[in-house]
């Protein structure tokens, strides 16, 4: 990587998101290594993305931008917190999906939509699938 596409790429970084203040600082952090430059580190944002990974459940996409802007809005300090704040915002009408790849919860207006449930159509298919339905509520002016 030459010295100009280091600086696009660096310039190019959303501030705002937790994942890439975290891939800056070790950016940051090599450059400083590399040329003996003595630092401090604060570890705060790596706290903050370690808590924000390990609340997240298995069922639902590790979205970081929703999820960042979740943990900005409500501020957690712990795990437990992160994790019922996370449920209250991915609303299941009575269980959560089973997904048979990687989880794709849609998330529209950044609101996530509510998830109905799911039906097996594997009769359809040679193999097992899954229809999977969710509800994205729309807000309108009364």
């Amino acid at each position: 990587m030459n010295s100009n596409s280091t600086y696009e790429y660096l310039i190019s970084q959303d501030l705002t998101s937790l994942d890439a203040k975290l891939n800056l600082m070790d950016i940051f952090r090599e450059i400083l290594d590399y040329k003996h430059i003595p630092y401090s580190s604060n570890s705060t944002t790596e706290k903050n993305f370690d808590l924000i990974l390990e609340a997240i459940p298995n069922w639902i996409p590790a979205d970081m931008g929703y999820l960042n802007s979740l943990y900005d809005k409500y501020k957690p300090k712990t795990v437990t917190t992160f994790k019922k704040i996370i449920k209250e915002h991915f609303i299941c009408m009575d269980k959560h999906p089973k997904w048979l790849q990687e989880p794709d919860w849609p998330i529209v207006d950044n609101i996530p939509a509510m998830f109905l449930g799911q039906l097996d159509i594997s009769k359809l298919k040679h193999d097992t699938t899954y229809l999977y339905i969710f509800w994205i509520k729309k807000q309108t002016d009364i």
